[in-house]
């Protein structure tokens, strides 16, 4: 998640020791910053607890708006694991009994796919390829029709 650390500095607040380095932060779009990392000592050396790994799938899960081109939107729940739990909404094509639900993966640290079940698709399913805005409260992309996706946060 943390790419180029650089620029130490030492700091002390009360018994514990810190590093001090801005890092661009991966899954925010490079964002800089700093970060204050607690460090110990052994035998004289210091020493810095590795950086956490980055959380599965954060700052997708959530409640979505999700539109297909100019057609009507649906509302999507994005559950933690890969779920989607879809709300029908007047005028969506989608049918509202699928195979089996729709999923999501994250791709990157600011993309996810999501695969919806369709027995009449090619191979079974369409995909939708979205990217997240730097805020993770809209996306955009595009399904495997070469149609617009569009997305926005609601909770």
């Amino acid at each position: 998640r943390w790419r180029g650390p650089g620029h130490p500095g030492l700091a002390r607040a009360g018994k514990t020791d810190y590093l001090a380095v801005h890092s661009y932060d991966a899954e925010n779009n490079g964002i800089p910053t700093l970060r204050l990392l607690p460090m110990t000592w052994k035998r004289g050396w210091p020493e810095v607890a590795p950086s956490e790994k980055p959380k599965p799938n954060q700052g997708i899960p959530g409640v979505w708006e999700h539109r297909v081109g100019r057609g009507a939107a649906s509302q999507l729940t994005l559950k933690e694991g890969g779920v989607i739990e879809q709300q029908q909404r007047p005028g969506n094509r989608r049918p509202a009994t699928a195979p089996e639900p729709p999923t999501w993966t994250r791709e990157g640290s600011d993309s996810f796919t999501i695969r919806w079940p369709d027995p009449a698709a090619p191979g079974g399913f369409w995909l939708d390829r979205c990217r997240l805005n730097r805020a993770k409260t809209a996306y955009v992309g595009e399904n495997q029709k070469g149609q617009k996706l569009e997305g926005t946060r609601i909770a």
